[in-house]
Parts: C-alpha cells; structure tokens; sequence
C-alpha cells in the first residue's frame, strides 16, 4: 500500500527557486522624492536627522515629533508643512 512519492523527504513549503547569479540586478535611473505631508515624519530642526511621530492630532491637524540622534521635541502644524 505504498504508493509512490517524487519528492519524498523533502519540504517544498519553503524551496528556493534557482537564480543565474550571472545577470546584473536593474537599478532605478531616478530618484522620486516624496513632497512632506502631513503624518509623515520630517526632519530634525536641529540636526537634521528623520524625527519620529510622537502624537498626531486630527482635530487641531497638529504633529508632536522627537529626533533620536539629539532628544529634542517639536511640534508643526499642516499650515507649516504645506508652506515647505
């Protein structure tokens, strides 16, 4: 009552499928900047590194941001972010 398996012993859930390593990988030619909106996390005032979301207020449409690299705080408001 054995019946016949072709790929007995091995797990197909996660098999590879096999590249030519040979050929280039095909880069981008330009680069597309995304215009700040409002939600997004701008950059620093201090020391311009990428700030991180703290509180978003939909009702006053006000962001509370902080920077990693230095600990300083800030809040903008849309009217500022659209003026960028």
């Amino acid at each position: 009552m054995w019946a016949y398996r072709p790929y007995a012993g091995r797990v197909a859930l996660f098999r590879s499928h096999p590249t030519n390593p040979k050929q280039p990988v095909p880069l981008q030619d330009k680069v597309v900047l995304v215009p700040p909106t409002f939600g997004m996390p701008l950059a620093c005032p201090e020391c311009a590194m990428t700030g991180y979301l703290v509180h978003l207020d939909l009702v006053g449409r006000t962001m509370t941001q902080a920077c990693r690299a230095c600990g300083i705080s800030w809040e903008t408001d849309e009217e500022a972010i659209l003026n960028l």
